[in-house]
């Protein structure tokens, strides 16, 4: 085969490199930043008494005030996943393509004017964790007052109240339509998707700072999180699921895995150095352009992707197989793109049909439905 007809025909599968030493070279894959949360200032006016009006304003804590009320450096012991890792982040949004934490903190402070005094602040802290089974989403929110005081500023002793409240719109169930937590314990609650083919659950949380007496309520802070759920039968064991709208799934490809794939692996991070378009890298010194899952419903060995890229191919022995990348199940194959933009490699029988397995698994456990774009990335 010549590199005019294939591209890249990964023929070369040994050398003096290692294939960690390549795959080090290339550099950390890439994180995708989480759409944050526009958190805004905000001002509101209670009555006046004696010529002087009562009011609170929020805004978002500084550095030295999101220190005091993360929960860390108080001794509280960080959750797990991807809210232990929040944790050392406050104010901040963290997503994968199942699970979203949000930690944030903001101060009230409460001024009487005419002339404007600072009588009184309180710095929130909140916390947002959900997370994907299936089709039910499993929300945590906490809202809780944990430095400042401004019951002092009234003239009765009422108690300050932090209320905050989910609500899910789209099409979620009827068990559970919204989650009420205040400054007293985390609440739990689901919410569960219906209806068949690709639809959307948002959810909105927000929450209000209720001060008591003369002084007023400060407008609701509130952030939102989109879910894309859907119900499609290609992924034929895994009915419904929903994931992380926006946030773009990879396929990690360990090249020390157990099961035996380190030649697809190798293949794969060649054609994506070796190919004009490097197909789904997505490497801090390497970025190419994402690939797209092609859902075909005839026999794996009738697939046109696969048909095209291995016509010619030769075997070198009776262990050898024909690996193409990109792969057959998408449209960066040879069906739809010039053979000359894809790639062909030599890789023994097992690790081909086992590096398929593992394909077919991201599939289904991501959620890629067909067109959807992917990155594919190649570990140690």
């Amino acid at each position: 085969m010549s590199s005019a007809t294939t591209g890249y025909t990964g023929t070369e599968a040994q050398d003096s490199v290692s294939l960690a030493q390549e795959i080090a070279a290339l550099g950390p894959p890439i994180s995708q930043p989480a759409p944050q949360s526009a958190q805004r200032s905000a001002c509101a006016n209670g009555k006046t008494e004696n010529g002087r009006t009562a009011r609170i304003c929020v805004a978002p804590a500084t550095p030295a005030e999101m220190r005091r009320v993360s929960p860390t450096p108080s001794g509280r012991q960080a959750p797990a996943g991807l809210c232990g890792y929040a944790y050392k982040h406050p104010d901040r949004t963290f997503w994968k393509r199942m699970e979203t934490c949000q930690n944030e903190a903001a101060t009230f402070r409460a001024y009487l004017t005419n002339p404007t005094e600072l009588v009184g602040t309180a710095t929130i802290y909140t916390l947002f964790n959900l997370w994907t089974t299936s089709t039910r989403q499993t929300v945590k929110f906490k809202a809780s007052t944990l430095t400042g005081n401004l019951t002092g500023v009234y003239s009765r002793k009422e108690r300050n109240r932090l209320t905050g409240n989910i609500v899910c719109t789209g099409r979620c169930d009827d068990s559970a339509k919204s989650i009420s937590a205040n400054d007293k314990k985390m609440r739990t609650g689901t919410f569960t998707s219906s209806g068949r083919g690709t639809h959307h659950l948002k959810l909105r949380a927000s929450y209000k700072y209720l001060p008591p007496g003369t002084w007023p309520t400060v407008p609701e802070t509130v952030y939102f999180v989109d879910r894309r759920c859907e119900n499609h039968d290609y992924f034929k064991t895994r009915y419904g699921g929903c994931v992380s709208k926006g946030y773009r799934p990879t396929f990690k490809f360990s090249a020390s895995d157990k099961r035996g794939v380190k030649e697809s692996a190798r293949h794969i991070l060649r054609a994506q150095k070796n190919l004009r378009d490097h197909w789904g890298a997505h490497y801090k010194d390497l970025m190419g352009k994402p690939i797209q899952r092609w859902v075909y419903d005839g026999p794996s060995w009738k697939n046109p992707n696969r048909v095209r890229a291995c016509r010619g191919f030769v075997k070198r022995n009776d262990n050898d197989s024909c690996d193409e990348y990109p792969f057959a199940t998408t449209r960066q194959g040879p069906y739809f793109i010039a053979k000359s933009r894809t790639s062909v490699g030599h890789v023994p029988v097992l690790d081909n049909k086992m590096s398929g397995s593992l394909l077919s698994s991201f599939y289904a456990t991501a959620r890629v439905l067909d067109g959807e774009k992917y990155w594919v990335v190649i570990t140690k």
